[in-house]
């Protein structure tokens, strides 16, 4: 019965559909493995194993609403070794359609992070999901970061295949270079 309870304290829903504000996320809390030695010994692994899980199997996002106001310092009462555990990430923004008037509508541009280090752009219009680019984000130097676009998810795996991998770099810094605006433009210019 305990076992149940404990499965039902530390349970996460990491469904795709779910998708946590990573600005207010909050991992699952230690409280219960602070009650009292026994309870401790029981939930010890549970509380572990559902930490690990929270932080690499949960879908994340932004809205771009939210990261006008400070997101760096709001991210940093994440611990940056938790962070570097997201797998599922998206960022949620809108740009004008290139070359419209001021007065035309917004259209949503995605960004999302579909395995360390790589990422892709699309807009929805219509409901129709349309993927415009990929990057691959790597980390030159502490501080210094370099990105490579692709067109095509074929050109980017090919290109992956020849290049050795740099590991995984921050997040946050990658988070950065989406909102800077510098990659919407780009994300919306059509492919030749």
């Amino acid at each position: 019965m305990r076992n149940n309870i404990y499965e039902l304290v530390y349970g996460n829903d990491t469904s795709e559909d779910n998708e946590i504000d990573l600005l207010n996320a909050e991992p699952p809390s230690n409280a219960l493995i602070l009650a009292c030695r026994q309870i401790h010994d029981e939930t010890t692994g549970i509380y572990r194993s559902s930490y690990r899980e929270f932080w690499s199997q949960s879908t994340f996002s932004l809205p771009y609403a939210q990261l006008r106001n400070n997101y760096q310092r709001r991210l940093q009462r994440h611990r940056s070794e938790d962070l570097q555990h997201i797998t599922q990430f998206q960022i949620s923004m809108k740009a004008a359609a290139l070359g419209a008037l001021k007065s035309a509508p917004t259209i949503p541009v995605y960004y999302k992070l579909v395995r360390p280090n790589v990422w892709y752009a699309y807009t929805e219009i219509e409901g129709k999901k349309r993927i415009k680019r990929y990057w691959y984000h790597t980390a030159v130097r502490p501080g210094q970061h370099s990105w490579k676009m692709f067109d095509s998810e074929e050109s980017l795996i090919m290109w992956l295949e020849a290049v050795p991998s740099s590991g995984r770099t921050d997040l946050v810094s990658q988070i950065g270079y989406f909102i800077s605006g510098f990659p919407m433009t780009e994300a919306l210019t059509p492919h030749e």
